[in-house]
């Protein structure tokens, strides 16, 4: 009987454990009309194949998804439906697009060929906060500028690509321009 009851609640931890968090996979069909992600999904009466990008109050853990030649487009991390841990997204010829890391708060942007287009610090729901800094293609600074959960908030400063002179300064408010 005890023997039983171990055998029954093992089995009960292990299928707990497994409902807890489901590998949800996804792949393009013949006629390339859905696209391939994996992941996990803590909910397990979650419908799997109604997941959408929008939806990540169910995701858990690494998150990857592939262009359809097999390429990593984008990198995710989840804690328990929160972005969390290192995020980044490729262009299609491969180079960043952006990497954003949850846990320091750092992110950077950049251009198609590779080349930084702006860097601050970002909180989960991609919401920019502090100091901003972003460069022309060249890698002059072409703004600086200061976010407030997400809003343009206090001085931003624009700059001429070749002279680097102050071409305008502005000052926000809880995104509304106040100067």
């Amino acid at each position: 009987m005890k023997k039983t009851i171990t055998i029954c609640a093992s089995l009960f931890i292990f299928a707990a454990a497994t409902a807890q968090s489901q590998l949800k996979t996804d792949y393009y069909d013949a006629a390339k009309t859905k696209k391939k992600t994996e992941g996990y999904i803590m909910d397990p009466n979650f419908k799997l194949e109604s997941l959408t990008m929008n939806d990540y109050v169910n995701r858990d853990g690494k998150w990857t998804e592939w262009f359809e030649d097999g390429k990593v487009m984008k990198e995710m991390q989840f804690t328990k439906g929160v972005m969390s841990g290192q995020w980044k997204s490729y262009f299609q010829n491969g180079k960043l697009d952006y990497d954003v890391n949850y846990d320091t708060h750092k992110a950077v942007f950049y251009f198609l060929d590779g080349e930084k287009l702006c860097a601050g610090d970002m909180y989960p729901g991609f919401k920019y906060e502090g100091k901003w800094t972003g460069w022309f293609k060249s890698g002059k600074v072409t703004y600086i500028g200061n976010y407030k959960m997400g809003k343009r908030h206090g001085d931003w400063t624009w700059y001429d690509e070749k002279s680097g002179a102050v071409l305008l300064q502005e000052k926000y408010d809880n995104q509304t321009l106040v100067k």
